[in-house]
């Protein structure tokens, strides 16, 4: 019986190991993929370097001791909060803190003297930058236009710590005034948005600085640009230090070709004159600075006297140079049909840099 046994278990494992040694077909189960993938982003959702994010304005109030704190947005707060609808927020500062001026400080921010009933609201960015925005409402609509030369006479684009404002806008409604010096597009849509708001405003702007495009050819409508020259970056100083400035700030430089020279300079030429010009370009404005350049011995007095009798400050449509100023030294002469503020500076920084 042990030997029957035996012999069974003995078949049995040689049945088990001949099924152990046959083998089956069948798949392997993919190798997993070790590289890092990165997962696919619809095109929609992509992020653009241009996105946009939202403007805060934080509406404060001054305490007894001086410092901030938030408050609820007075009227006028709302309003000047409004006005910046529209305008491209990557194109701000990301945070303006809005709050009423105290009494004291409105000759300096707003360039008048506080009366019974005014309020002022200022906006600015809580970052320094050449920013300076200021609604003042007044009881009286009739003390508006004086409080408005006052400010247009006053406001000061240089007010800033190592910058000026490009522009300053000065709008009014009512008895509404905005006082806005900041970068030129933002003032202007300040001012527009005011106007939109309020019927019957008037606008003005003004500028801090001077913008200038040298040109090969005056009245150059395909505006082939060439670079500084030596004359003309002269002109640029003698415009340099004035920042009120009461027309649009971009200007052109060029060489006077010699079938234009009696135009710009009202002279014919002569072998050995040279001159440039800087006027705005494609503008209908009253502003005209030549510098004349004439040969050694020529009598500069007399090329003065000429100027003088035949330059005309009304060659511009619908405009009229406020004055004529005609200057020499030496064999260079000045030849100036501007406003009466600019053309005086602008003589006076001539004898100051040729003397």
């Amino acid at each position: 019986m042990m030997k029957l046994l035996a012999s069974l278990l003995c078949i049995a494992l040689l049945l088990s190991l001949s099924a152990c040694s046959t083998p089956t077909e069948t798949e392997s189960p993919p190798l997993p993929n070790t590289k890092e993938t990165t997962p696919e982003v619809p095109s929609d959702e992509l992020p653009t370097e241009a996105k946009e994010y939202p403007t805060i304005f934080e509406h404060l109030k001054i305490i007894d001791d001086g410092t901030y704190i938030t408050a609820e947005p007075t009227e006028d707060g709302l309003f000047l909060q409004s006005l910046f609808q529209g305008y491209p927020s990557s194109q701000l500062p990301g945070v303006f803190q809005i709050f009423e001026l105290e009494e004291d400080a409105y000759e300096y921010e707003v360039y008048t003297s506080y009366c019974e009933g005014m309020t002022a609201t200022k906006c600015l960015p809580t970052i320094v930058l050449p920013y300076h925005i200021v609604l003042l409402t007044v009881p009286d609509e009739t003390m508006v236009p004086q409080i408005r030369k006052e400010i247009e006479e006053e406001a000061d684009p240089k007010r800033f710590i190592s910058s000026i404002a490009e522009s300053v806008c000065i709008v009014s409604s009512g008895n509404k005034i905005l006082l806005a010096m900041c970068p030129s597009d933002l003032a202007r849509h300040l001012g527009e948005k005011f106007s939109e708001a309020l019927p019957g405003a008037e606008m003005s702007m003004f500028y801090g600085l001077f913008q200038y495009e040298y040109l090969a050819q005056p009245e150059d409508e395909n505006m082939d640009l060439v670079e500084p020259f030596e004359e003309g970056e002269f002109i640029e100083t003698l415009h340099s230090g004035f920042y009120h400035i009461k027309m649009n700030p971009f200007l052109a430089i060029f060489k006077s070709p010699v079938d234009m020279f009696e135009l710009y300079t009202t002279i014919p030429y002569e072998e050995g004159m040279e001159a440039t010009v800087c006027t705005q370009h494609l503008e209908n404005s009253p502003h005209q600075v030549v510098v004349l350049t004439v040969p050694e011995g020529s009598d500069a007095e007399g090329i003065c006297k000429h100027i003088r009798e035949n330059a005309n400050p009304k060659q511009w449509i619908d405009f009229e140079a406020e004055k004529v100023a005609v200057e020499a030294v030496g064999n260079t002469i000045l030849f100036v049909m501007s406003h009466a503020d600019l053309a005086d500076h602008i003589v006076a920084q001539f004898h100051k840099y040729m003397r």
